[in-house]
This record gives structure tokens, sequence and C-alpha cells, in this order.
């Protein structure tokens, strides 16, 4: 240590709310310092005490997958773009030697929800995501990329926040990561009202996706 300083004592502790999750994190640690100049006044050290207290907001992510044809198709018709979109979010997110993640298995709370003209579950939200099984990397190595999915965004963002709404996290970072390449041709919705004058032979409530 500098100046032929020792260290006396060091302790840390972490705490977590339960209800909000967030981890206060406390570290205390003292050195005694030998004195140079106050020697002649018969002062040969002193103990020099710090601390330090922070507070953490780990991350619960969804990371949403835009699996439509036009993604399959992007690059002049090749199927190369859903390779590098699956080797980007392994490197992101995924369990690799040595780790490339940002994310730390435990901790962070990382979901994969992939969207063509409905939605799919890749992988529910969780803080093992790494080692759960099936973890991360196969949830993202499936994703099913198919040359005649429409884009339905909305329902994708909107499943991702319920799934967030789900951890009830409120002083977590809450975080939707969207990974799309053009604008939405799909939408879900429920109970299509046909007008009375219309001339349609069936008149009934229609639902379902467009």
């Amino acid at each position: 240590a500098p100046w032929s300083a020792t260290q006396a004592s060091y302790s840390s502790s972490i705490t977590q709310d339960a209800a909000t999750k967030i981890r206060t994190i406390n570290v205390t640690a003292s050195y005694y310092v030998p004195m140079l100049f106050m020697r002649v006044l018969g002062i040969k050290g002193s103990t020099v005490a710090a601390q330090a207290i922070a507070d953490l907001r780990f991350v619960n992510l969804m990371i949403v997958v835009d699996r439509s044809g036009s993604v399959w198709r992007t690059g002049s018709g090749s199927q190369t773009n859903p390779q590098i979109i699956e080797g980007d979010l392994l490197q992101f997110v995924g369990l690799n030697t040595p780790p490339t993640s940002i994310f730390v298995n435990g901790r962070d709370v990382v979901g994969l929800l992939s969207f063509g003209g409905n939605y799919k579950l890749d992988l529910s939200p969780t803080a093992n995501f790494q080692t759960v099984s099936p973890n991360i990397n196969t949830a993202i190595n499936n994703i099913n990329f198919d040359t005649n999915n429409s884009t339905n965004t909305g329902e994708g963002l909107y499943q991702a926040w319920y799934q967030l709404t789900q951890l009830a996290q409120t002083g977590a970072l809450n975080v939707i990561l969207l990974i799309t390449d053009g604008r939405t041709s799909a939408f879900t919705s429920s109970n299509f009202a046909v007008k009375n004058t219309s001339t349609c032979s069936s008149k009934t409530a229609k639902s379902g996706f467009i």
C-alpha cells in the first residue's frame, strides 16, 4: 500500500428491498497510515477510515425480435440477416467463453420474445437466463424467421411490457430492446364490428389479426 499503510479493517454488505428489488451496497474500510512530519510531535501514525454506500437498480430486460418475412429477405433475398441477429444476440446476452455479455446471470433478469404476424415468448424473463434449461442461447438459436411472416410490432411490444409488469419490480431498470427492420404491417384486435349497411353476407363480429 502507498506510504506503507496497512489495512486495519474492512467490511461490506449487500441488502435488497423486498418490494422494489433495489440493492444497497455498503463498504467500510480503515487503514493505519504512518506519519512523516508529524513524528516531530510524537505522532507516529493515524487511522484513516472511509465509508461508501451505493444503490443499484439491476436490469429487467425484454428483448423483442422481429422475425418477419422482410427480415428473412434482407440482403437481396439472402438468408444471412437472421444469422447476424442471432450472432449479435449471443454476444449481447448469451453464455459464451470468454464471457461477452454485460449482463450478469443470477442478478439481471433477461427474457426473449419474437414476433411476426403473432408473438412467441421464446424465454420467460428470468435471472438465470444463461443457466436455465432451455437457456438464452437455445432460445436465440430457435427463433423461427419465416418468409411469410408479417410485422405485428405492436403485439410484440405489448407482450414484452406485460412480462415486465408481471415482475412487479418498480425499482428495477425495466427495459425493452426492440430489433426490427421496418414499419408495422399487421396488428392484433378483436370484435371487428361490421356495419349494418354493409353488403357483406356475414355480419357477425370478426376477431383475429390482419
